[in-house]
């Protein structure tokens, strides 16, 4: 559920051209909505679990054959869609990640840490921060070799 959870976040994303603010604000105010109606199916798999798996079925193929189409501000039909809404908080993690590593890296050079030691403790903490606070989703490979050797 949870990568079909990001890619319905990122549906504004998925357009060839880059939308209008209005437009892009409508598919994520939709996007809200699909999230909450698919974590309230997931819910409902403790109560029933052969109709659940069967709705929630239903409703992930028919998200993925709108979003293959490029119907990305029309994943459910309003139908199935509540009035329940999910807010996104990849903003908050990415402020919350950022406060956490300007905090490490003030208090390093309070402690009187070398700058040498600075440079090098800066993408350390920004993984760990990242990892912890992104529950546990550490990035790849290519990405940690970027981080450690600019280019």
């Amino acid at each position: 559920m949870r990568t079909a959870e990001r890619i319905v976040w990122r549906a504004y994303r998925s357009r060839k051209g880059k939308a209008r603010r209005h437009h892009e604000r409508v598919v994520r105010a939709h996007s809200e909505r699909v999230v909450a109606v698919l974590r309230e199916a997931e819910v409902r798999q403790d109560a029933g679990p052969e109709q659940a798996l069967e709705d929630l079925m239903v409703m992930l193929l028919t998200i993925a054959e709108r979003y293959a189409e490029g119907h990305v501000g029309q994943l459910l039909d309003e139908a199935q869609l509540s009035e329940a809404r999910v807010a996104p908080r990849e903003g908050l993690r990415f402020v919350a990640v950022g406060a956490t590593v300007v905090t490490f890296l003030a208090g390093a050079a309070v402690a009187g840490l070398p700058e040498a030691a600075l440079g090098a403790l800066l993408p350390v903490l920004a993984i760990g921060a990242a990892a912890i606070l992104n529950r546990g989703k550490m990035p790849t490979p290519g990405q940690l070799t970027d981080l450690i050797i600019p280019r």
